[in-house]
Protein backbone atom coordinates (compact mmCIF):
# COMPACT_ATOMS: atom_id res chain seq x y z
CA UNK A 1 0.00 0.00 0.00
CA UNK A 2 1.44 3.37 -1.00
CA UNK A 3 1.81 6.06 1.67
CA UNK A 4 -0.79 8.18 -0.10
CA UNK A 5 -3.37 5.34 -0.13
CA UNK A 6 -2.61 4.51 3.50
CA UNK A 7 -3.21 8.11 4.53
CA UNK A 8 -6.51 8.01 2.63
CA UNK A 9 -7.67 4.83 4.46
CA UNK A 10 -6.66 6.24 7.79
CA UNK A 11 -8.71 9.35 7.09
CA UNK A 12 -11.76 7.20 6.35
CA UNK A 13 -11.33 5.19 9.57
CA UNK A 14 -10.49 1.97 7.74
CA UNK A 15 -7.07 1.73 9.27
CA UNK A 16 -6.38 2.54 12.90
CA UNK A 17 -2.75 2.90 13.60
CA UNK A 18 -1.02 -0.36 12.78
CA UNK A 19 -4.27 -2.37 12.39
CA UNK A 20 -5.67 -2.84 8.93
CA UNK A 21 -9.42 -3.08 8.47
CA UNK A 22 -10.17 -3.06 12.22
CA UNK A 23 -13.88 -2.81 11.52
CA UNK A 24 -13.96 -6.50 10.54
CA UNK A 25 -13.43 -7.54 14.17
CA UNK A 26 -16.11 -5.23 15.57
CA UNK A 27 -18.73 -7.51 17.29
CA UNK A 28 -21.19 -4.79 18.20
CA UNK A 29 -24.78 -5.55 17.03
CA UNK A 30 -24.20 -9.28 16.51
CA UNK A 31 -26.85 -10.20 19.14
CA UNK A 32 -29.40 -7.98 17.46
CA UNK A 33 -28.73 -9.63 14.11
CA UNK A 34 -28.97 -13.13 15.59
CA UNK A 35 -32.25 -12.25 17.32
CA UNK A 36 -33.65 -10.85 14.09
CA UNK A 37 -32.87 -14.17 12.41
CA UNK A 38 -34.51 -16.43 15.02
CA UNK A 39 -37.35 -14.10 16.12
CA UNK A 40 -39.77 -15.21 13.35
CA UNK A 41 -39.28 -18.86 14.33
CA UNK A 42 -39.82 -18.07 18.02
CA UNK A 43 -43.00 -16.14 17.23
CA UNK A 44 -44.37 -19.04 15.15
CA UNK A 45 -43.64 -21.52 17.97
CA UNK A 46 -45.19 -19.25 20.61
CA UNK A 47 -48.35 -18.54 18.61
CA UNK A 48 -48.71 -22.21 17.70
CA UNK A 49 -48.41 -23.33 21.34
CA UNK A 50 -50.93 -20.69 22.41
CA UNK A 51 -53.38 -21.90 19.76
CA UNK A 52 -53.01 -25.56 20.67
CA UNK A 53 -53.19 -24.86 24.40
CA UNK A 54 -56.44 -22.93 23.98
CA UNK A 55 -57.96 -25.80 21.98
CA UNK A 56 -56.79 -28.42 24.49
CA UNK A 57 -58.28 -26.51 27.41
CA UNK A 58 -61.54 -26.08 25.51
CA UNK A 59 -61.78 -29.86 25.01
CA UNK A 60 -61.15 -30.39 28.73
CA UNK A 61 -64.00 -28.01 29.54
CA UNK A 62 -66.31 -29.82 27.10
CA UNK A 63 -65.52 -33.12 28.84
CA UNK A 64 -65.95 -31.54 32.24
CA UNK A 65 -69.31 -30.07 31.18
CA UNK A 66 -70.60 -33.57 30.35
CA UNK A 67 -69.22 -35.15 33.52
CA UNK A 68 -70.25 -32.35 35.87
CA UNK A 69 -73.77 -32.06 34.49
CA UNK A 70 -74.31 -35.82 34.76
CA UNK A 71 -73.17 -35.75 38.38
CA UNK A 72 -75.60 -32.93 39.17
CA UNK A 73 -78.56 -34.65 37.49
CA UNK A 74 -77.75 -37.95 39.22
CA UNK A 75 -77.98 -36.27 42.61
CA UNK A 76 -81.71 -35.54 42.12
CA UNK A 77 -84.61 -37.91 42.67
CA UNK A 78 -87.09 -35.93 40.58
CA UNK A 79 -86.88 -32.95 38.22
CA UNK A 80 -89.68 -30.54 37.44
CA UNK A 81 -90.02 -28.90 34.06
CA UNK A 82 -90.30 -25.32 35.33
CA UNK A 83 -86.93 -24.77 36.99
CA UNK A 84 -85.08 -28.04 37.59
CA UNK A 85 -84.58 -29.26 34.04
CA UNK A 86 -83.74 -25.80 32.61
CA UNK A 87 -81.16 -25.52 35.39
CA UNK A 88 -79.71 -28.91 34.49
CA UNK A 89 -79.35 -27.96 30.84
CA UNK A 90 -77.79 -24.59 31.65
CA UNK A 91 -75.44 -26.16 34.22
CA UNK A 92 -73.21 -27.36 31.38
CA UNK A 93 -72.56 -23.77 30.32
CA UNK A 94 -71.07 -22.93 33.72
CA UNK A 95 -68.47 -25.64 33.27
CA UNK A 96 -67.36 -23.94 30.03
CA UNK A 97 -66.22 -20.75 31.82
CA UNK A 98 -64.22 -18.76 30.69
CA UNK A 99 -65.20 -19.98 27.22
CA UNK A 100 -68.41 -18.72 25.64
CA UNK A 101 -71.39 -21.03 26.10
CA UNK A 102 -73.17 -20.02 22.88
CA UNK A 103 -71.38 -22.69 20.77
CA UNK A 104 -72.38 -25.40 23.29
CA UNK A 105 -75.09 -28.00 22.77
CA UNK A 106 -76.10 -30.48 25.47
CA UNK A 107 -78.39 -33.50 25.64
CA UNK A 108 -79.36 -35.25 28.89
CA UNK A 109 -81.01 -38.66 28.80
CA UNK A 110 -82.27 -41.10 31.40
CA UNK A 111 -81.92 -44.61 29.94
CA UNK A 112 -84.10 -47.12 31.75
CA UNK A 113 -83.69 -50.88 31.82
CA UNK A 114 -86.94 -52.81 32.14
CA UNK A 115 -85.47 -56.20 31.23
CA UNK A 116 -87.71 -56.72 28.23
CA UNK A 117 -85.04 -56.34 25.57
CA UNK A 118 -82.16 -58.33 27.03
CA UNK A 119 -79.18 -56.09 26.21
CA UNK A 120 -81.08 -52.90 25.47
CA UNK A 121 -81.98 -49.89 27.56
CA UNK A 122 -84.90 -47.60 26.72
CA UNK A 123 -85.31 -43.85 26.73
CA UNK A 124 -87.25 -42.80 29.84
CA UNK A 125 -86.80 -39.08 29.16
CA UNK A 126 -84.45 -37.03 27.02
CA UNK A 127 -83.89 -33.26 26.91
CA UNK A 128 -81.72 -31.11 24.63
CA UNK A 129 -80.62 -27.48 24.44
CA UNK A 130 -78.58 -25.97 21.60
CA UNK A 131 -76.39 -22.90 21.76
CA UNK A 132 -77.15 -20.07 19.36
CA UNK A 133 -73.81 -20.44 17.55
CA UNK A 134 -73.45 -24.21 17.75
CA UNK A 135 -72.99 -26.17 14.53
CA UNK A 136 -74.32 -29.32 16.21
CA UNK A 137 -78.06 -29.63 16.72
CA UNK A 138 -79.14 -32.09 19.40
CA UNK A 139 -82.70 -33.30 19.52
CA UNK A 140 -84.25 -35.34 22.35
CA UNK A 141 -84.23 -39.05 21.69
CA UNK A 142 -87.69 -40.35 20.70
CA UNK A 143 -89.62 -42.55 23.11
CA UNK A 144 -89.04 -45.52 20.79
CA UNK A 145 -85.25 -45.21 21.07
CA UNK A 146 -83.40 -48.19 22.50
CA UNK A 147 -79.74 -48.28 23.50
CA UNK A 148 -77.34 -51.16 23.25
CA UNK A 149 -74.30 -48.93 23.80
CA UNK A 150 -73.75 -45.69 25.66
CA UNK A 151 -74.55 -42.69 23.41
CA UNK A 152 -71.43 -40.79 22.43
CA UNK A 153 -69.12 -43.52 23.71
CA UNK A 154 -67.51 -46.57 22.18
CA UNK A 155 -70.01 -48.94 20.58
CA UNK A 156 -68.10 -51.79 22.18
CA UNK A 157 -69.36 -50.65 25.57
CA UNK A 158 -72.55 -52.63 25.88
CA UNK A 159 -74.82 -50.51 28.03
CA UNK A 160 -76.28 -53.40 30.03
CA UNK A 161 -73.02 -55.18 30.76
CA UNK A 162 -70.99 -52.07 31.47
CA UNK A 163 -73.47 -49.97 33.40
CA UNK A 164 -75.80 -52.48 35.01
CA UNK A 165 -74.56 -56.08 35.20
CA UNK A 166 -71.01 -55.10 36.15
CA UNK A 167 -72.33 -52.73 38.79
CA UNK A 168 -74.80 -55.19 40.33
CA UNK A 169 -77.71 -53.19 38.93
CA UNK A 170 -80.87 -54.95 37.85
CA UNK A 171 -84.18 -54.53 36.10
CA UNK A 172 -85.94 -51.31 37.06
CA UNK A 173 -82.81 -49.14 37.20
CA UNK A 174 -81.49 -46.45 34.91
CA UNK A 175 -78.37 -44.53 33.94
CA UNK A 176 -77.94 -40.82 33.26
CA UNK A 177 -76.08 -39.96 30.06
CA UNK A 178 -74.98 -36.42 29.16
CA UNK A 179 -73.65 -35.58 25.70
CA UNK A 180 -71.94 -32.27 24.95
CA UNK A 181 -70.85 -30.72 21.67
CA UNK A 182 -68.85 -27.50 21.30
CA UNK A 183 -68.12 -25.56 18.11
CA UNK A 184 -64.61 -24.28 18.80
CA UNK A 185 -63.04 -21.38 16.92
CA UNK A 186 -59.51 -20.31 17.79
CA UNK A 187 -59.25 -16.63 18.84
CA UNK A 188 -56.12 -16.19 16.71
CA UNK A 189 -56.76 -18.82 14.00
CA UNK A 190 -52.98 -19.02 13.69
CA UNK A 191 -52.83 -22.80 13.33
CA UNK A 192 -56.37 -23.99 14.09
CA UNK A 193 -58.53 -22.35 11.47
CA UNK A 194 -62.26 -22.58 10.98
CA UNK A 195 -64.74 -24.27 13.30
CA UNK A 196 -63.84 -27.56 14.98
CA UNK A 197 -66.55 -29.57 16.73
CA UNK A 198 -65.50 -31.04 20.07
CA UNK A 199 -67.69 -33.69 21.67
CA UNK A 200 -67.84 -35.62 24.90
CA UNK A 201 -70.19 -37.97 26.74
CA UNK A 202 -70.43 -39.19 30.30
CA UNK A 203 -72.65 -41.77 32.01
CA UNK A 204 -73.41 -42.25 35.68
CA UNK A 205 -75.94 -44.07 37.85
CA UNK A 206 -78.55 -42.09 39.88
CA UNK A 207 -77.53 -41.80 43.52
CA UNK A 208 -80.86 -41.40 45.35
CA UNK A 209 -83.23 -43.72 43.51
CA UNK A 210 -83.28 -46.19 40.64
CA UNK A 211 -84.11 -43.43 38.17
CA UNK A 212 -84.47 -39.65 38.06
CA UNK A 213 -88.14 -38.80 37.58
CA UNK A 214 -89.25 -36.23 35.01
CA UNK A 215 -91.43 -34.24 34.63
CA UNK A 216 -92.33 -33.98 38.28
CA UNK A 217 -94.97 -31.84 39.96
CA UNK A 218 -94.51 -31.22 43.67
CA UNK A 219 -96.95 -33.23 45.79
CA UNK A 220 -97.76 -35.70 43.05
CA UNK A 221 -96.79 -39.33 42.81
CA UNK A 222 -94.43 -39.88 39.91
CA UNK A 223 -95.19 -43.03 38.02
CA UNK A 224 -92.40 -45.47 37.31
CA UNK A 225 -91.18 -45.50 33.70
CA UNK A 226 -93.80 -47.13 31.50
CA UNK A 227 -93.66 -47.38 27.74
CA UNK A 228 -96.36 -45.55 25.82
CA UNK A 229 -97.48 -45.51 22.22
CA UNK A 230 -97.46 -41.73 21.91
CA UNK A 231 -94.70 -39.16 22.08
CA UNK A 232 -94.86 -36.75 25.01
CA UNK A 233 -93.01 -33.53 24.20
CA UNK A 234 -92.63 -30.29 26.13
CA UNK A 235 -90.74 -27.06 25.55
CA UNK A 236 -88.86 -25.63 28.51
CA UNK A 237 -88.59 -21.98 29.54
CA UNK A 238 -85.00 -21.80 28.28
CA UNK A 239 -85.92 -23.07 24.81
CA UNK A 240 -84.88 -26.64 25.50
CA UNK A 241 -87.12 -29.51 24.44
CA UNK A 242 -87.87 -32.85 26.08
CA UNK A 243 -89.44 -36.18 25.19
CA UNK A 244 -90.60 -38.50 27.95
CA UNK A 245 -92.70 -41.47 28.95
CA UNK A 246 -95.89 -40.86 30.90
Amino acid sequence: MTPARRRLWISKGLVDGGRALAWTSDRRGVSAVEFALIAPLLIVIFMGLADLTTATLAQLHVSRAAEGTADVVASYQNLNQTTDMPNMLSAASYFMTPYSSTPLSVRITDIYYDGSSNTYGKMYWSCALNGSSSTTTYTPYPYTQTFQSVPGMSTSQNITNVLWTNNSKSIGTSVIVVETSYSFSSPSSFIIQGVHVMTSAYATIPRISNYVGFPYTAGSTLKAPTATTTTNTITLTDGGTCNYWS
